[in-house]
């Protein structure tokens, strides 16, 4: 509770957009739970909320225009099924684009470490690139799609894999193939792994090879370079 930089204020956007981007993590949940989460944790945190049932409208906007906010820094992402869902961002993850099929990267904290140096702001490491169905066979959205399938690729690994790029789209087959056929051109696929999905390069190249291939998969991004300037403090040396 000491320390808290809200302590006695009101809950507000920029409060629920702190507390999304700092402490809360979930593959899909309603707005209603996430709104619960963030006022019970600004409450024990030491900041106030207003009890009057009147202002849960109000608390329900203040936490849907957080979660638009961090969407636009690729923190978060609704999902349209029934209700709605909100995706939010692990550490050191970034979410893009909007449909029901996943393409994914992710890598093992040790390649990281073991880096390569590329340029004067960038390394690259081993990184795998997939993609995952988000609809299963009876019709129903998988929220959790690419998190299974990186389980199902990793089983019995001594060391558990980062997540770092989610693509959300409707034409995961085609994005992945354009993705791996760019890279491999550059020269950058590694042939001696198990597969042909593994790349020595890192989640700002592959952000800005999207960009190339269509843009409009990044939405609803509106500030790429913020986006990847962030990318680069957090994850490259």
């Amino acid at each position: 509770m000491n320390g808290y930089e809200y302590k006695d204020q009101h809950f507000s956007v920029e409060i629920a957009e702190t507390l999304i981007l700092e402490a809360t993590k979930t593959t899909g949940s309603q707005i209603g739970e996430i709104k619960k989460h963030l006022l019970d944790l600004h409450l024990k945190k030491g900041g106030l909320v207003l009890e009057d049932d009147a202002f849960d409208t109000e608390h329900v906007f203040i936490v849907q225009k957080a979660l638009m906010n961090c969407a636009k820094k690729a923190q978060a992402s609704f999902i349209r099924h029934k209700k709605g869902y909100w995706r939010i961002a692990k550490r050191n993850q970034w979410i893009f684009g909007e449909g029901k099929h996943w393409v994914y990267l992710y890598y093992f904290p040790q390649d990281k470490q073991d880096a390569e140096p590329k340029a004067k702001r960038q390394s690259i490491w081993q990184c795998k690139i997939g993609r995952a169905n988000g609809v299963n066979k009876k019709g129903r959205r998988v929220f959790n799609a690419p998190e299974r399938r990186v389980k199902s690729q990793t089983s019995g690994c001594p060391k558990t894999p980062i997540i770092g790029l989610l693509f959300r789209t409707n034409r995961h087959v085609a994005l992945e193939k354009a993705i791996h056929g760019i890279l491999t051109v550059r020269e950058q696929d590694i042939p001696q792994n198990q597969g042909t999905e593994w790349f020595l390069t890192n989640p700002c190249e592959v952000v800005e090879i999207v960009a190339k291939i269509d843009y409009g998969l990044l939405s609803p991004v509106n500030n790429l370079s913020a986006v990847l300037l962030g990318m680069e403090r957090k994850i490259l040396r």
